[in-house]
């Protein structure tokens, strides 16, 4: 096994870095910094923020002590685990270490080159953007939204999404051609992406559709007024389009918005929550297109 020390690290230029293992969250990683700590826990105070229902406010914090990374359970509820062995005491980690906090939570402890450091950020950033639009896929924003609501159901939080559906899609399509639908879309996607707070997670979650996930506020209303501000931004977006003869013109697209919260779906579930989003969409399509449907 391989330990790592000041001497070491410096002029191998290697990284000490924690991966994630957790099904819903594979490949993201978070570098360790010599001389810094790091928490882990469930409240966003903390250095690597984790939502897992099992998983402390403060769960565990990595030390950097004497040029080893130290790893220490903070009074944690279900424990913290060092391949399979729970922590009662300090643990210096080494190359290698499987770290579990709690029953679901795995982290995996390693040294690495920054070219293999940057080779496993691009394989995750691959993983779970959009290439089109650099947004979330649909595959993560499956896998959040589900450790959101076991989250929001085990702490009594609030949850909800807003479904985003690009009116008329196709006639951009028909009319401009592909690319300046593609362009459209870009534009569209980064126009949420300012919409929202830090918090908030939006995604790709179909060909002109967005899912937009809302934390934290205190419910159903709150999520609307959200979405009233998304659909009047996207209604303002214009995206430039060369056009016949050296010509440029300024495409744009409205948007329909369907809003569901969490406690209007029982049992609670990702299924049923998007289900109910999806009906007010669709209303809102049947009541003439740009326009937020949040109830009914």
């Amino acid at each position: 096994m391989i330990t790592q020390d000041a001497e070491t690290l410096a002029p191998q230029q290697m990284r000490a870095v924690l991966t994630s293992a957790s099904i819903d969250d594979t490949g993201r990683t978070t570098v360790l910094e010599p001389g810094c700590a790091v928490t882990l826990g469930r409240h966003p105070s903390c250095t690597l923020a984790l939502r897992a229902p099992t998983v402390s406010a403060v769960h565990a914090e990595v030390q950097h002590v004497g040029g080893s990374y130290v790893l220490l359970d903070k009074g944690s509820t279900n424990g913290t685990f060092v391949n399979d062995q729970r922590l009662g005491s300090a643990h210096a980690l080494r190359n290698g270490d499987t770290i579990r906090l709690g029953p679901t939570v795995l982290l995996r402890f390693s040294l690495m080159s920054d070219d293999e450091h940057a080779a496993v950020t691009r394989l995750y950033e691959m993983a779970v953007h959009d290439r089109l639009t650099g947004l979330y896929n649909r595959n993560f924003a499956d896998e959040r939204l589900d450790s959101e609501i076991a989250y929001a159901s085990a702490h009594g939080t609030t949850l909800a999404v807003i479904l985003v559906d690009l009116d008329h899609f196709k006639s951009i399509n028909d009319r401009h051609g592909h690319l300046a639908g593609d362009n459209v879309l870009r534009a569209a996607a980064g126009a949420l992406g300012r919409s929202i707070r830090g918090e908030d997670l939006v995604a790709r979650y179909g060909g002109e559709e967005f899912l937009v996930m809302v934390r934290g506020m205190t419910g159903r209303d709150d999520a609307a007024i959200t979405a009233e501000r998304i659909r009047n931004t996207l209604s303002a977006l214009r995206v430039p389009q060369p056009a016949a003869r050296g010509t440029v013109v300024e495409l744009g697209a409205t948007a329909s918005l369907g809003v569901a919260a969490l406690h209007e779906c029982a049992p609670a579930s990702r299924v049923g929550l998007i289900e109910i989003a999806d009906r007010r969409l669709y209303a809102a399509k049947l009541l003439g297109r740009n326009r937020v449907v949040s109830s009914g």
